[in-house]
């Protein structure tokens, strides 16, 4: 969950920023993020936590550090397609300020598209934190992991199967839930893929 409301306000309001200014600093930010995409992230999560070791702190920040660039690229594109809109072509007409555009006018309709966007995210970290878990580079053993239970039920399939079973369905019903969740608020909103 900080994952995601990390990605959320940080991503978020540079994407923002950048849509809204365009320019020279648009091109840098957004050649950065394309970069910062291309690289495969369960690949840099276990490179980091095998140099620094696994814990729910670390695990946190590279997480969120990973989620900023999508963000930053959502934020952008719902941006781009607010400032097509009359009503803020009208707002800036009437000397509404770069300031006021972006806090009062672009923000909030960018934030919702980023939430709908964070929940379907939010399955992403799950079974991120998950498959780290699974191969032994998850949370440390006192904090609970379904990635580690399914693990250590593994060895059990044969005399136990719930073992496994039981923490993949709470997971996967987890996952499938936060989708679901997201789908509404993207229907409700009308928040669509062509945006992006």
């Amino acid at each position: 969950v900080i994952t995601v409301a990390v990605g959320i306000v940080v991503g978020g309001l540079i994407g923002t920023a950048v849509g809204f200014y365009r320019g020279t600093v648009e091109r840098l930010t957004m050649g950065a993020v394309n970069v910062a995409l291309s690289f495969p992230s369960l690949v840099l999560l276990l490179g980091v936590v095998a140099m620094v070791g696994s814990s729910l702190v670390t695990l946190t920040v590279v997480f969120s550090i990973l989620a900023i660039p999508g963000y930053i690229r959502f934020a952008r594109a719902s941006t781009l397609s607010l400032m097509q809109q009359e009503w803020v072509t009208a707002s800036s007409v009437m000397g509404a300020t770069d300031r006021r555009l972006i806090t009062r006018v672009l923000l909030p309709n960018v934030l919702v598209t980023l939430i709908t966007f964070g929940l379907l995210a939010l399955g992403g970290v799950i079974v991120a934190e998950g498959t780290l878990a699974f191969l032994g580079f998850g949370i440390p053993v006192p904090q609970a992991s379904w990635g580690r239970m399914i693990a250590d039920g593994k060895p059990h399939l044969n005399d136990s199967l719930s073992a496994t079973l039981v923490p993949a369905t709470a997971m996967f019903m987890t996952i499938l839930s936060l989708n679901l969740i997201g789908d509404g608020l993207r229907r409700r909103f009308s928040v669509r893929d062509s945006r992006i």
